[in-house]
Order: structure tokens, then sequence, then C-alpha cells
């Protein structure tokens, strides 16, 4: 089994700068994936990407549990100050999801459980316990 973090954003937001700024604020760029968010939380027409600096996201921040060092490259700090800077980088974001998932075996994914938070709220802990098969919306407006 391999872990997947899914994000999705509204597609107006999914331009250039925000691939480059990404890719130069975190070291990776988001890339295209045709796995979905099935949820009321999220647009049939947001754009869906994956953020993998390894070959999986096993070693992700996201959902990894209170103590533990994220292994996949991406340092926790940085990763939550691009969330919170990200309506300077993504001119029409107003909601970011994500969700964490194991081996999703469909094309489009209902989360378990669903919550949502301001990015005022956004702290690493809130991407820590992140359970499995569960989708956080962070609000910016």
């Amino acid at each position: 089994m391999c872990q997947t973090v899914l994000w999705a954003i509204n597609a107006h937001s999914f331009t250039e700068r925000f691939v480059a700024e990404t890719a130069s604020r975190l070291g990776v760029a988001p890339q295209d994936t045709e796995l979905r968010i099935k949820s009321s939380r999220v647009r049939s027409s947001s754009r869906h990407f994956e953020l993998v600096p390894n070959m999986c996201n096993c070693g992700s921040l996201v959902g990894l549990g209170p103590g533990k060092k994220p292994s996949d490259g991406l340092d926790p700090q940085t990763l939550i100050a691009w969330l919170h800077v990200l309506p300077s980088i993504a001119e029409h974001v107003s909601r970011i999801a994500i969700l964490s998932c194991w081996s999703p075996a469909e094309a489009e994914i209902v989360p378990r459980r669903a919550s949502g938070i301001q990015v005022s709220q956004l702290a690493e802990q809130s991407l820590r316990s992140l359970p499995g098969d569960s989708l956080l919306t962070i609000d910016y407006r």
C-alpha cells in the first residue's frame, strides 16, 4: 500500500505562476493527476494535483501523526508557509482541499470524513492529524 495526498484548487488558480512559485518554494511542482475528490466541498471543475518529491507520499506530513519526521523532502514549515501565502501566488484561490488516502482503486475518491478550517487556524498539527480517507479544506475568505 502507498499513501496518496491529493490536492484540489480552483481551476483558474492553477496558472503557470502558481506552478512556478510552488516549485520554487517547495522544490517540487504540482503534478496533474486523474484522481478526483468527490465531495460537496470540492467543485467538479477544480484542478487536482499531487506534490510528490519522491516516488510516493508515504513520508508526507499529511496524516503522519505526532512526533514523526516527514521523509518526503518537504519541510513542514515551508509547506505551511506555502499554504498561508497561496492567495498571493494563486490569484483566484478561495479554498484548497487536501485528501489523504491509501492506494486509491477508483479515479473518484469519496472521503469518509470531511472538515474545514480557516487559513488562520492552520498549523502543522492540522496536517499531521488528518486521518486516512479524510478531506481537509482550508478556506482563505
